[in-house]
């Protein structure tokens, strides 16, 4: 039962989300550990997200399946977009970014500078909504062609 959730490709979309959340939770909250231990999580997290990504890709479509991955990657990039263009217009969400990663700009006691974690904050923020919108389409395209 469990190896056949984790075949499904919701579970492993879930699983690369939630690996690329703490990837980056790991990265900007900088726990009071040694900078090798730090390190070594990190690593390991890259690996099993390396591993989720290239698990997640199924050859054995057929063309409706198909037909939704094709709709779920061309249309995730708008959701992206849309939130690029809310971010610098709508002050509440600007608000809300910078309570989440603002204090890493002023953090300049770690390995990496507070600029390159909001950058790093930025890209994988991109990303899970990437994946996650892309995920939410692909489900939502075969519903719209019954």
């Amino acid at each position: 039962m469990l190896t056949k959730l984790m075949d499904s490709k919701p579970a492993k979309d879930i699983a690369l989300v939630a690996a690329l959340v703490a990837f980056g939770a790991i990265l900007i909250n900088r726990p009071d550990l040694p900078p090798v231990v730090t390190a070594g999580i990190l690593i390991i997290l890259t690996a099993l997200i390396t591993v989720i990504g290239i698990r997640r890709e199924n050859t054995n479509l057929d063309e409706v399946e198909l037909a939704a991955v094709n709709f779920g990657s061309r249309w995730s990039v708008t959701v992206v977009i849309v939130f690029m263009l809310l971010l610098c217009f709508f002050s509440p969400l600007q608000a809300g970014v910078d309570n989440l990663f603002g204090n890493a700009i002023g953090a300049g006691n770690g390995p990496i500078p507070g600029t390159v974690l909001i950058f790093i904050s930025g890209l994988l923020s991109g990303l899970v909504l990437l994946l996650g919108s892309r995920s939410v389409l692909m489900r939502i395209w075969p519903w719209t062609k019954r």
